[in-house]
């Protein structure tokens, strides 16, 4: 690394006492910046970067003028505090770690040096807390800046790597106190230049690892950060408005507004019916070696709902379903519906009083199952049907679509919670809202 190289092999007592302020400030786990990135880091740096220009409002940098009282250390100090608040705000990081140039001195000939600019932060701690913290890491470090940083990192074990600097990820210089940041494989450096009249900036960022619109984002929310900061020091970090009122707008407004049209009177089953007579042949189900078209399934999904409703089954009645999977299990189903009833999944594995407990707190009319998975019903009092069995005189049903008068409105299905914190508890939903996850899912995920 070029930044601070020492020519002097033997330690004076002002860079001794630097160097134990160093070590013992940064001998510890340091967090990463754990900033996200645009693309995965590769193994080498290939040095191209790009930049994006970030203007203080004259408002903010009037206010910022004012806090800092024309010190250039102070002014330092907010614009740090504010990223730091930032960087917290993107990562959630407890330690910020920032680089920064060393102060200058009156010699031309001294070569500048690397700081690491180290803070505790939450964000429960208001502005001015932090400011506080910042300014005096700032003057410490400006204290304590003759110690090469390269001499550091080998004090701290840290090897060096080609692809990042291996104590930050993010550095911050202001031109008026400081001199350019030296190359040292950080991620992202800022650094802001008076202007006639205000202050501006530019964010150099690697384009291995960031796209330029993410950096836009960035600036953008610094510079709200820093504004909504000055005017509110005293408010917690975490409260400090990021956001712009447009992109404000756009997150809760328009990136929100996925209303679409879509048949709010048709129930599930007459969505099955419509492509069924779309689509007769094509395949609705396969299970091991069976298969069952659309025009198979509803025809035999219309006979046992034609028995159903013979067996008094129709609109807001529940109706069982203890059976393995199998292709019984999806014409049992779409039965249900079709009879007007809804339907309550019970799976035969479990325990017999769960089983038990869910039939007597929804008090089915009837429940549908196979000769081998009713045995699980056995402890409970219910209406027990093996369409197994008795598919003989199902089968002499009609074919036909079933006319139950059922609407929108009425119940689909009822299902328990998991009763992990107590009791379970049924929930009941209606057709229309499992109409409107079935298509938008058929529209989210390209359904065929």
């Amino acid at each position: 690394m070029s930044a601070g190289r020492s020519k002097i092999p033997i330690l004076d007592r002002k860079m001794k006492e630097d160097r134990d302020y160093w070590v013992s400030r940064l001998s510890r786990e340091i967090e990463p910046s754990n900033l996200r990135l645009d693309f995965a880091r590769p193994a080498t740096d290939d040095g191209k970067t790009g930049a994006v220009e970030l203007r203080l409002p004259d408002a903010v940098y009037r206010r910022l003028s004012k806090i800092s009282g024309n010190s250039p250390e102070l002014f330092y100090a907010v614009l740090l505090a504010a990223l730091k608040a930032c960087l917290h705000r993107y990562t959630g990081c407890g330690t910020s770690v920032i680089g920064a140039p060393s102060r200058r001195s009156g010699s031309e000939a001294e070569e500048p040096n690397v700081l690491v600019m180290l803070d505790e932060i939450s964000g429960s701690m208001t502005f001015k807390q932090l400011l506080l913290s910042v300014r005096e890491t700032v003057l410490r470090a400006f204290e304590k800046q003759s110690y090469p940083f390269d001499r550091l990192l080998n004090d701290l074990g840290l090897p060096e790597a080609r692809n990042r600097c291996p104590l930050f990820d993010v550095a911050l210089a202001y031109e008026r106190l400081q001199p350019p940041m030296p190359a040292v494989g950080n991620d992202i450096t800022i650094t802001f230049r008076d202007t006639e009249g205000g202050a501006s900036g530019v964010i150099e960022f690697k384009e291995s690892l960031f796209r330029r619109d993410s950096i836009e984002h960035f600036a953008g929310h610094f510079q709200n950060l820093l504004s909504e900061a000055l005017e509110r020091v005293d408010s917690p970090i975490a409260e400090l408005e990021m956001v712009s009122d447009a992109e404000r707008h756009r997150l809760l407004v328009e990136w929100n507004d996925t209303g679409s049209e879509y048949p709010a009177r048709l129930c599930i089953h007459q969505l099955f019916e419509e492509r069924a007579s779309q689509t007769p042949g094509a395949t609705a189900l396969t299970f091991q070696e069976e298969a069952l078209t659309c025009h198979d399934l509803n025809a035999r999904a219309n006979q046992l709902a034609h028995f159903l409703r013979r067996a008094g089954v129709g609109p807001e009645v529940v109706v069982g379903l203890c059976m393995e999977r199998s292709p019984d299990l999806v014409i049992g189903l779409l039965a249900v519906l079709k009879a007007g009833g809804a339907y309550l999944p019970l799976d035969p594995s479990y325990p017999a009083e769960r089983l038990a407990f869910m039939i007597e707190d929804s008090r089915p009319k009837v429940v549908l199952s196979h000769e081998r998975a009713s045995a699980a019903l056995a402890d409970c009092n219910a209406n027990v049907l093996c369409i197994d069995t008795q598919w003989p005189e199902i089968a002499g049903e009609s074919t036909d679509n079933p006319r139950s008068n059922v609407s929108a409105e009425n119940l689909a299905y009822v299902i328990y919670t998991s009763g992990s914190t107590g009791r379970p508890k049924g929930v009941m939903i209606e057709h229309s809202s499992v109409c409107n996850l079935a298509l938008a899912q058929i529209s989210a995920f390209h359904i065929t």
